[in-house]
């Protein structure tokens, strides 16, 4: 199984689960990991047969409007058949505020066709740069639970 993850490069929160998510999804096949706007590797999205986005809940809300109009700009029908996640990152004191930006980004990726595998995922930033103690193991524990689904999910390649 072929999976690129694209996450927002301006929020280190976002890049920290990412990579925690594509080291605990290269046991399934070939992981991309896709920094999301300045490197979009648009082959990497169209080649894989699960993708995984994630942006910041917290703060950067036009980090996350960025990778809302990369989705949105991606022809209609390009994700048919492909599986896909979507997770954010957001500290304890915004959330109230601002909602999920994994609903969104769900919402765009079912939109153009994706099969969503996992509900929206939240993981819990500190006030700086880092993720809480724990939601790397936990984000790493979600990407192996979803990719079981996508596995069973896929097409017969036979």
């Amino acid at each position: 199984m072929k999976t690129a993850v694209l996450y927002d490069a301006t929020c280190a929160t976002s890049e920290h689960v990412a990579k925690a998510v594509s080291s605990s999804l290269r046991a399934f096949g070939p992981v991309r990991l896709v920094a999301a706007p300045y490197r979009v590797q648009w082959d990497a999205l169209l080649e894989a047969d699960l993708i995984v986005v994630g942006a910041p809940t917290h703060g950067h809300l036009e980090a996350t409007h960025h990778l809302q109009h990369l989705i949105d700009r991606l022809p209609e029908g390009s994700l048919r058949g492909k599986q896909a996640a979507a997770f954010d990152t957001w500290r304890p004191s915004d959330k109230w505020m601002m909602g999920s930006a994994a609903n969104g980004l769900s919402r765009r990726l079912r939109a153009k066709g994706a099969h969503v595998v996992s509900p929206p995922t939240s993981f819990m930033a500190s006030d700086g740069d880092t993720i809480l103690r724990g939601e790397l193991e936990r984000a790493a524990a979600w990407a192996t639970r979803f990719s079981g689904r996508a596995v069973r999910g896929r097409p017969s390649q036979a």
